[in-house]
């Protein structure tokens, strides 16, 4: 299956979360999800090569996918089931392309005016809100209406991918515990 998908990142705190839990409507319970990214070029791959690649798992289910940049910086994504997290990273391996990214977090599904709305609590950056708008021809203004009505006014977040290696490259003890994280995970799988 591929699909087009864009996004704008925002971090939020728990009263912006609040006011966002009131106004959106539930589409889906909370639910872990655990995003082993891999590489050639680890954090500099999506730059140098356009695309990523990561095994996700949601409960029992567990894809491989890709997500390839496009022009307007919007990106097409494709994913294939698997049977186990293990399956994805030994594949992967064989293109050379090994573990360097783990996204954990818990996810809520939602959605406001046609937008889908991603509250993600990601283990060790905190609370984030995603908002997907693709087909909406309207996105921008419901963008900026639901963003006045929840309290949001920070910047756009950058891909959480890029939030990870800046933090890794300013913050040591951060770095220390992503490190334990990710090889932790991969002990697991």
């Amino acid at each position: 299956m591929v699909e087009v998908e864009k996004e704008k990142r925002y971090q939020i705190n728990n009263d912006i979360l609040d006011n966002i839990l009131r106004l959106s409507i539930e589409l889906k319970k909370k639910t872990r999800v655990l995003d082993i990214t891999c590489g050639k070029e680890g954090f500099n791959s999506l730059e140098k090569f356009g695309y990523i690649c990561r095994i996700r798992k949601k409960q029992n289910d567990v894809a491989m996918e890709i997500k390839k940049r496009v022009e307007d910086g919007s990106f097409i994504e494709s994913k294939v089931k698997i049977n186990s997290i293990k399956d994805g990273i030994d594949f992967f391996s064989l293109l050379s392309m090994e573990p360097y990214l783990v996204i954990d977090r818990i996810r809520e599904f939602r959605e406001y005016k046609g937008l889908k709305i991603y509250i993600d609590d990601i283990d060790l950056l905190g609370l984030f809100v995603e908002i997907e708008y693709q087909d909406i021809p309207n996105a921008k203004e419901l963008i900026d209406e639901f963003k006045g009505k929840v309290g949001i006014n920070s910047r756009v977040m950058p891909l959480y991918g890029d939030i990870f290696k800046e933090r890794i490259e300013k913050d040591k003890l951060f770095k220390e515990h992503f490190e334990c994280k990710l090889k932790e995970l991969l002990n697991k799988k």
